[in-house]
């Protein structure tokens, strides 16, 4: 019997992949493809150990954080009045075999653990008040680990503890399809009502659609190798994007820039931004004019790669060059043709 597996489970599986990774990409397909082949992480994991030897204190945990959306996934903890099992794992290991320590660890030593339930709780309480997640983008291991031992010390009622953190990247993907007990994410804010939700901003953005006599919705390309990051891209720039709407103006707009197909699928245009603003907590409102009138309304909450328009001006050096090889060509021929009218001139008098 073959061992092999066929194209319709191989289908099947990326399938079933792909529907756990737009669960996490909040509907988004291009990162959820990203996803899958492991080329987006979207989230950070905080592998630590602490002690305090005084109060027979040691612990070890791992707290997996969803950086896009926010939000602590999990917390997995084992603490022990002795140090002699917690001292075999190591932080500079992989999250993954990191994990399995803790698991056999916990297994091996449930008798003699001390209670986790409300650690786990006060930590992940705590962390979100710490608003940890712009530490963790930049890795900032010491403003981490000085965090952490300030929210450990005040759970135990402690003056002082020893306590040392590593960080890993993965994905919520790999996290649930290795098994690890992850809380799914809030549901997050439609792209069509984003921009009408934050209250400080509620004015400008009024302003700004005011002035159009249409507003659709649209989203960016990622582009994680030859693109532009969104916090460096300026007003006035093309970008390339791609609108989400299934309104009639959206077809109609796709239409009129040749980016209609015959099964009425929009491709991706350019656009012009005409507003770029960061929204309340992370992320920018984008507006960019896709015809006359008509703005397209873009909300990213992540500073991505993101496909810009480079297009023109390779076309405009290969047009000039074309005009150039034209007007060489016809050179040539008049060359050729005065050429031959001279040898028949002169053919003509011999005879």
């Amino acid at each position: 019997m073959s061992d092999m597996t066929s194209p319709n489970d191989t289908f099947s599986e990326k399938s079933r992949l792909l529907d756990i990774a737009l669960k996490y990409t909040n509907g988004d397909i291009e990162r959820a493809k990203l996803m899958v082949s492991n080329q987006y992480n979207d989230v950070k994991i905080i592998k630590g150990k602490f002690d305090n030897e005084k109060e027979r204190i040691f612990g070890i945990f791992l707290v997996f954080v969803n950086i896009p959306n926010t939000y602590i996934m999990n917390i997995a903890a084992l603490i022990l009045p002795s140090e002699n099992v917690i001292a075999k794992a190591s932080i500079f290991d992989s999250w993954k075999a990191f994990y399995a320590d803790l698991a056999e660890f916990t297994k091996n030593e449930a008798d003699n653990a001390l209670p986790s339930y409300d650690f786990n709780k006060h930590v992940s309480e705590s962390l979100q008040n710490y608003d940890i997640f712009s530490s963790l983008e930049g890795e900032n291991l010491e403003n981490l680990t000085e965090i952490i031992t300030d929210i450990i010390c005040k759970f135990y009622g402690l003056a002082r503890l020893n306590c040392k953190i590593n960080i890993d990247s993965s994905s919520s993907l790999s996290l649930e399809t290795t098994g690890i007990p992850v809380e799914e994410p809030r549901k997050m804010v439609d792209n069509q009502d984003a921009a009408r939700l934050d209250g400080d901003y509620s004015s400008k953005i009024k302003d700004i659609e005011s002035k159009a006599d249409y507003v659709i919705n649209g989203r960016v390309i990622i582009s994680p190798i030859k693109g532009k990051y969104i916090n460096d891209i300026k007003t006035g720039e093309k970008i390339k994007i791609l609108l989400t709407g299934e309104d009639q103006i959206s077809f109609k707009v796709a239409k009129s820039l040749n980016a209609l197909t015959e099964e009425n699928e929009i491709l991706p245009i350019n656009i012009r931004i005409v507003e770029k603003f960061p929204m309340e907590k992370t992320g920018y409102y984008i507006y960019g004019l896709a015809a006359k009138n008509v703005l397209v309304r873009i909300t990213e909450e992540e500073n991505i790669k993101i496909e810009t328009d480079s297009v023109p001006k390779v076309q405009k050096s290969t047009k000039s060059e074309k005009t150039k090889s034209d007007n060489k060509m016809i050179l040539y021929i008049v060359m050729i043709i005065g050429l031959l009218f001279i040898i028949m001139f002169l053919i003509f008098i011999l005879l």
